[in-house]
């Protein structure tokens, strides 16, 4: 996930600016804040937020981004993983991509502290990386391979190689992007099980923010403006139950 990404037919930064536009006086956390792109994409929506996040650097960009649009900020260096959330009630938490653990069942936790940390009836704006996504990218390099070894038997060990080297593991949902951390991205299904035993209500449709082909060229996840279908990452809101 690239930051421009988050400003590209974003559907979180729609809803929140349609929704939260008069009430800009409640207590907003937005986890896994890292440099705070958010801020140029909401600018002064909110009058403070709580920056939460187990990067300091990154935290430090956060709050100078924030600071931009005169918005106060509360920092709260956290790897929330591991460790419980700030001892504050929300009435809204933002999450762009960051519930991405290594291990699938620190997702249920992780999303657990979320609705603890909800006042009753606040409300969570996810963006969660969509496993689905890498599955579909496969499938279209697949493809393409094919095409030009014109051997499948080939093309598959090529797969299989970069399969390997990125770590995926089909069952538990994992991907390490980098090579070496592995983290847990999310699919339809995954959601729907994962947020049955949090305390959250999914009280929205689950969408697919799609990024155009451009993007992800830049961002080396592949082009293929010829497909019909474009990657994605799965949007949801919440609602403490």
């Amino acid at each position: 996930f690239h930051p421009e990404m988050l400003k590209e037919r974003n559907l979180l930064v729609r809803d929140l600016k349609e929704k939260y536009e008069s009430e800009s006086n409640l207590e907003i956390a937005d986890l896994g804040v890292g440099p705070g792109i958010i801020f140029d994409c909401i600018g002064n929506l909110f009058n403070r937020v709580h920056l939460i996040d187990k990067d300091e650097e990154v935290l430090k960009l956060a709050k100078r981004n924030a600071e931009k649009y005169n918005i106060e900020t509360i920092i709260h260096q956290i790897d929330y993983c591991d460790n419980p959330l700030p001892k504050y009630k929300y009435d809204l938490i933002i999450s762009v991509n960051s519930i991405l653990p290594k291990k699938r069942e620190d997702i249920l936790s992780i999303l657990k502290k979320i609705s603890n940390s909800l006042k009753a009836h606040g409300k969570a704006y996810f963006i969660l990386p969509s496993f689905d996504t890498i599955e579909f990218l496969l499938q279209l390099w697949k493809s393409e391979l094919d095409k030009f070894f014109k051997n499948e038997e080939y093309s598959k060990r090529v797969i299989d190689s970069y399969t390997l080297l990125k770590k995926i593991d089909f069952n538990c949902k994992s991907i390490a992007e980098d090579t070496k951390h592995i983290q847990c991205y999310h699919t339809l299904d995954t959601i729907k099980a994962d947020f049955e035993n949090s305390g959250l209500k999914i009280i929205s449709e689950i969408q697919k923010i799609k990024y155009p082909w451009s993007l992800s060229k830049k961002y080396d996840y592949g082009f293929f403006p010829k497909s019909k279908k474009e990657i994605w990452d799965w949007y949801l809101i919440a609602e403490k139950k």
